[in-house]
Formats: structure tokens, C-alpha cells, sequence
């Protein structure tokens, strides 16, 4: 456990020099060092609860960078939108590359439905008969 918590910025982001890749929508603050600058984020959101992400940019001064946001495979139909304006950019590799000048105020909005659906048990399996689940991912 104690691994599990010193480690976990690595996982929910992995910082390169052409992108931050953003793996994990957990709530937090992060800065992040680009060419000598603070990069500042803030990721707040009830995600899973919730399909709803937001980003925002915290950093004072404008920063050139790319959010690679990841997509999860499960999820039929992302949206996002930055500054209430929609994003039209190609995913690539399971995520969502956006590039731009970032500027403290700065929103990404990322929207990632999970459908409810019911999972019933295979009729053949006696312990199963009758049974149903109830999932909520895509």
C-alpha cells in the first residue's frame, strides 16, 4: 500500500517532452515542469460517479504544450470541449491530443458516457438461472 500511494502520480500522468499524458481522472492538483515553466493543473470531477471531467489551467504564464487525454477503450462516444467550445481533434493511440498555448482560466471539459446495461446469467449454468448484474460501463 505504501508503494501504491508514493507512486501514483506516475500513474495517472506520464510527462514527455512533446505531451503530458493524462492516464487516470482522479481529482488532484499537479505542476508539471515544460521548458523551465510551471505547467499547473487542476482535475476535478466525480469521475466514474460521473461522466464528467474537468481540466482546468492554473499556470500564470502562457505555456505551449500538448493534454494527450486518454480515451477508454469501453467508451463508444467522448466528447470534449475546451473553453465550452468543442474539440475537433483526431484520437490517436487512445487519446486526445490537444495542443495549444495554455493560458491560466483555460477549461477542458471531457465527457465519457458509461450506458447501464443488464448482464444476465447463462441459462445453462444452474447457479445462474434468473440472475442478472447490473453494469454500467459503455
Amino acid at each position: 500500500m505504501a508503494r501504491l500511494f508514493t507512486s501514483i502520480g506516475h500513474y495517472i500522468y506520464t510527462p514527455r517532452t512533446d505531451a503530458l499524458y493524462v492516464n487516470l481522472y482522479v481529482g488532484n492538483k499537479v505542476a508539471i515542469s515544460v521548458d523551465g515553466h510551471a505547467l499547473r493543473l487542476l482535475i476535478s470531477g466525480s469521475y466514474p460517479w460521473r461522466d464528467e471531467v474537468e481540466i482546468a489551467v492554473e499556470s500564470a504564464p502562457p505555456i505551449a504544450h500538448t493534454l494527450a487525454l486518454r480515451l477508454p477503450e469501453w467508451c463508444s462516444s467522448p466528447q470534449a470541449s475546451l473553453n465550452g467550445e468543442p474539440v475537433n481533434c483526431e484520437p490517436r493511440k487512445g487519446y486526445l491530443h490537444i495542443r495549444r498555448t495554455w493560458r491560466q482560466g483555460d477549461r477542458v471539459t471531457l465527457s465519457l458516457p458509461m450506458q447501464v446495461r443488464r448482464v444476465y446469467g447463462h441459462p445453462q449454468v444452474r447457479n445462474l438461472v434468473g440472475k442478472v448484474a447490473i453494469q454500467r460501463d459503455r
